[in-house]
């Protein structure tokens, strides 16, 4: 098999992959009866900390108003709270509460135990062959700045 045959295979398993892990990953957020915006915002805000709800919005591709509409929701549900910057009162800021928190933490949990479920079911010489090829994939990564 040629090198551009053998990456197009490649390609499409990483493909297939996300579609799965993504599957997976929606039937998560449905428990926490959150829609995929929501769970945007709120990973975003988890990951940057306090964020300007403009900043977020720009992310996010989307109006003001429309963050607006959704930071309501998510500040209905206890997982966020707004403030003004101190420095601009101008300025509008998005974080999470400790419920938000906990319950981003319990999601990756449950995300974590998952995949050692699925991982148990390998054997010794498949979980390293896993764990070499991810290593080879991250490392690359990282030299590319993507890390």
């Amino acid at each position: 098999m040629d090198e551009e045959r053998e990456i197009e295979e490649v390609v499409e398993l990483i493909t297939h992959f996300f579609s799965v892990t993504r599957r997976k990953s929606f039937e998560r957020w449905q428990k926490l009866k959150l829609t995929m915006p929501q769970m945007k915002v709120l990973m975003l805000i988890a990951c940057k900390g306090e964020v300007p709800v403009g900043k977020l919005a720009e992310v996010m591709g989307v109006k003001a108003s429309n963050i607006t509409f959704i930071l309501d929701q998510l500040e209905t549900k206890g997982l966020i709270a707004r403030k003004s910057d101190r420095s601009d009162r101008r300025v509008v800021l998005g974080s999470l509460t400790d419920r938000g928190r906990k319950i981003l933490e319990q999601s990756g949990k449950e995300w974590k135990d998952y995949w050692k479920t699925v991982l148990a079911n390998l054997n010794w010489e498949e979980l390293g062959k896993v764990k070499e090829g991810l290593k080879i994939i991250l490392n690359r990564l990282k030299e590319e700045g993507e890390q």
